[in-house]
């Protein structure tokens, strides 16, 4: 496997094997020193984790043809399409998330040709946005949205921060358990049972309306209008006119071998409500729709 310059897969397997070589070692310390069996399903965890990494580095792999390609799984599972077996593709900002009838594969745009995947689907004539997306979706008046955009990996961020709010909730309650089993000093302070609880509650609460954020914002194209979406799927109509003015929030990853540059997009209605988009749904077609680029800095 060759690794090119400030290869992120190249940095998953150098930092992956040191942290295996070290999980291994704690292993080893444990099992001879006779640590409690949780030190050592937790290293075992971690050591888990890094072989999984380690075989999506090395297995994953998708070779091209001129009419067809092979995917690799990180399992080493070869699978083999032809372009036109592709029912649409997407570019995001690492990877080429390519869907077929029955799999959706995931191309590194990084240490992998997602980008020359890319350009084969297209000179395919596979579409790049996902057939039918507006399909019943309507306006209060019956109108069918032209268009129907949604944040960059939506799901994928869902699952994540409804895995981290579990993960800290856990967190939370284990800690309290554990002072309580150990007679630890926290478990009699009245401060800590209050504020601790509140504190992983709010902390909690905020990732979940981020996940749901997520997941549920999305804007509708009408011909003269559009309807906004919000995390708590309550929708709003507004006229193109409507926007004021913008406040963009950039993230760029200087690492990206393709210098991608993502961000938030913070939208000033005349009624002086806000709203938030990312650099997708401004690009895709709703950008143009409010002229964007035009709207004056807030």
């Amino acid at each position: 496997m060759e690794f090119e310059f400030r290869d992120p897969r190249k940095a998953a397997v150098i930092t992956c094997s040191i942290l295996l070589a070290v999980c291994i070692g704690l292993i080893t310390a444990a099992v001879i020193a006779k640590w409690h069996i949780a030190a050592i399903v937790t290293c075992a965890g971690f050591a888990i984790c890094c072989i999984l990494v380690l075989l999506a580095a090395f297995n994953r792999k998708t070779t091209l043809r001129d009419h067809d390609f092979t995917y690799r799984t990180w399992l080493g599972n070869e699978y083999q399409y032809e372009y036109k077996d592709v029912i649409w593709y997407h570019v995001a900002e690492h990877d080429v998330w390519v869907y077929t009838r029955d799999k959706r594969l995931v191309v590194d745009t990084d240490s992998e040709n997602g980008l020359e995947l890319a350009k084969k689907l297209a000179e395919s004539g596979v579409p790049d946005k996902e057939p039918g997306t507006n399909a019943g979706v309507y306006d209060p008046n019956g109108e069918q949205a032209k268009q129907v955009l949604y944040l960059e990996q939506r799901r994928s961020m869902f699952w994540l921060m409804i895995g981290l709010a579990i993960t800290m909730l856990l967190s939370g309650v284990g800690l309290i358990v554990y002072g309580f089993a150990t007679d630890d000093a926290m478990a009699g302070n009245t401060a800590f049972l209050i504020l601790w609880p509140l504190a992983v509650l709010g902390l909690v609460l905020i990732i979940v309306y981020q996940a749901f954020f997520s997941l549920n914002v999305r804007v509708e194209l009408y011909k003269d209008h559009f309807i906004y979406r919000n995390a708590f799927l309550k929708r709003k109509s507004y006229s193109y006119r409507d926007c004021v003015s913008r406040r963009i929030k950039r993230y760029q990853n200087r690492y990206h071998l393709n210098f991608t540059e993502r961000y938030k997009a913070h939208i000033r209605m005349k009624d002086g409500s806000k709203l938030i988009v990312d650099e997708r749904i401004i690009n895709e077609g709703f950008g143009a729709a409010i002229l964007f680029h035009k709207l004056p800095n807030h």
